[in-house]
Formats: structure tokens, C-alpha cells, sequence
């Protein structure tokens, strides 16, 4: 069966929540509530940039019971948003997070799902933190995570995901460079009974120190870092494949 090409996230929003997006808001979602547990965290409204398909977007308007601005570049996630958050307190707008230019302040700012890391260039990523500060209301916090250079699989790797229904099954060929610390993912979804469809992505992994600087250039400071893959636990040195933080606006 010959695979179509498809434009990033066209093919893959549809089947998203059922593959990638469930076990990572889940991961996500823990995350969260122990930072918010441990350090008394309190938000009256709440923006989530890159907000995909609005899982975090639904779980803070319904868990939280707080209003929510979901921010994405992709009109076919957003579409997606829009199912999940129907009847909820939740905004969703279509723009690019380094250009984020908002008429509110939130008290809290969430980034999450390697948002930072689609941005492949150092400049648009520490855009994008500064953009998000100057959200934030004073003591406000900063949530997200990254995918960092400490990376463990080799760097040329497949991983299959099969959707609970069987009816879709979804496999990444993960191809790394680690010297230009840039990673690019074949997505291949095969439907029964259709042409496979694939789409290109490209992240970038992004080191903990520069990540730390530019926080705090943006006025951010961190409060907790965590591995992001092993329930939260801390990680004194940040050489965790992924890494959550935690931040509050000075």
C-alpha cells in the first residue's frame, strides 16, 4: 500500500489523543498536580501554549474549574481542541507562541508536549519564553517541559503505537543528529482499510543551561525541575530525556 504525503498534524489530529497525546497528558497531568500539591499553587485563569488537541486545556477548565486560553499553530489540532473543549470555559486561538501577543495576563502559563522543541531555532524558543513571561502576572507560574541532548535511544529508532481500537496504528521513525542537537520524526499512520499517510516533523533538542538563562533573562525563575519520563522525580543535574519545570514570574 503506497503511503500519501500529508502536511504536519493534518492526518495525525484526528488520531492523536488515541496514540501519542493520552499517555503524555496523563504523564503530564501527574506532573502537575504534585508541583501544584507541593508548592500551593493558585490560578484564577490559566493559557496553554501549543495546546494540541486541549486535553491540558479540558483537564484545567474541568479539574481547576478556571477559564483557559489555548494557543496553537496548527488549525487541524485546534479543530480537535475544539471537540474536546466543547462547553467548557476554554478560548482557543490560532497564532504562533513566539509572537504571542494577548490583551491578558494569566496566573499561570502551561507549555507542555515538546511545544519548546518545535521551535528549532534558539532564537524562536527563548521568543517564546520571553512571550509567556510578559503574560504572567507577577508570582505567576510557567509549566512545561523539553526534550533535552540526553537522549537514549540510538539515533536511528522506530517506535509503533497501536490506538486502542485497532483501527489505527501509528509508527515514528526517530532520526537524530546529535551534533546539531536536531531530531527528525517520520510519522506513518496506517487506517484500515486507506492509504498509509505520512507526515514530517522536526524538533530540537534543547540543553537545561540555556534553558535555565533564558528564563531568567525573561524575569522566570526556576523553582523545580523534574524528569518528566519517571514520575516526576527530581533531577539534580537536568540529564533527563525530557525535563519538567516549574518557574515563577519574579
Amino acid at each position: 500500500m503506497n503511503a500519501l504525503a500529508a502536511k504536519p498534524y493534518a492526518s495525525l489530529a484526528p488520531v492523536y489523543d488515541a496514540t501519542i497525546g493520552g499517555p503524555v497528558f496523563e504523564r503530564t497531568r501527574a506532573i502537575f498536580e504534585a508541583l501544584v500539591s507541593r508548592f500551593g499553587l493558585r490560578f484564577r485563569d490559566a493559557i496553554d501554549l501549543g495546546c494540541g488537541t486541549g486535553l491540558f486545556c479540558r483537564y484545567l477548565a474541568r479539574r481547576w474549574k478556571t477559564p483557559v486560553i489555548g494557543v496553537d499553530l496548527s488549525a487541524d489540532m485546534l479543530r480537535a481542541a475544539a471537540r474536546n473543549c466543547r462547553g467548557l470555559p476554554v478560548r482557543l486561538i490560532r497564532g504562533d507562541i513566539s509572537r504571542l501577543r494577548l490583551p491578558c495576563r494569566s496566573d499561570l502559563i502551561a507549555c507542555n508536549f515538546d511545544t519548546l522543541n518545535h521551535l528549532t531555532s534558539p532564537e524562536l524558543a527563548r521568543r517564546a519564553i520571553e512571550r509567556a513571561a510578559e503574560h504572567l502576572r507577577p508570582g505567576g507560574a510557567f509549566f512545561f517541559d523539553f526534550l533535552t541532548p540526553h537522549q537514549r535511544f540510538p539515533p536511528w529508532t522506530e517506535v509503533a503505537i497501536q490506538a486502542p481500537s485497532r483501527e489505527c496504528r501509528l509508527t515514528q521513525f526517530l532520526s537524530l543528529n546529535p551534533r546539531r542537537r536536531l531530531l527528525r520524526v517520520k510519522v506513518v499512520i496506517r487506517r484500515r482499510g486507506k492509504p498509509a499517510l505520512v507526515e514530517q516533523h522536526h524538533e530540537r533538542l534543547y540543553d537545561p543551561g540555556e534553558i535555565a538563562r533564558w528564563l531568567r533573562r525573561a524575569g522566570l525563575w526556576p523553582v523545580f525541575a523534574c524528569d518528566a519520563e519517571n514520575a516526576g522525580a527530581p533531577v539534580a543535574d537536568l540529564r533527563a530525556p525530557r525535563v519538567a519545570v516549574l518557574a515563577e514570574r519574579c
